[in-house]
């Protein structure tokens, strides 16, 4: 597949709301690991995070999935610049 490495994108309003959600829930993982560890001890801690992993993979899969929507609707329009 040919690339053009002119290619600009630009993020629009809408896809950093998106991209926003999923830095605060990363600053939300990170914040229940430090309490958990803080609390019950690394080790403990740690497991009690990841026994909820499958959970937290779930929000961040929601939200990527509208983002992708955000993204789709301007590529593959073979414009110099997208906004995306």
């Amino acid at each position: 597949m040919k690339q053009n490495p002119n290619k600009q994108y630009t993020v629009g309003e809408d896809s950093r709301r998106f991209l926003y959600a999923l830095d605060t829930f990363q600053q939300f993982e990170n914040a229940l690991l430090d309490a958990l560890q803080q609390v019950y001890g690394e080790e403990q801690g740690e497991r009690l995070y990841l026994s909820h992993n499958e959970q937290f993979e779930d929000v961040e899969r929601i939200v990527m999935d509208y983002l992708r929507i955000q993204f789709t609707q301007g590529m593959g329009a073979n414009a110099e610049q997208v906004t995306i």
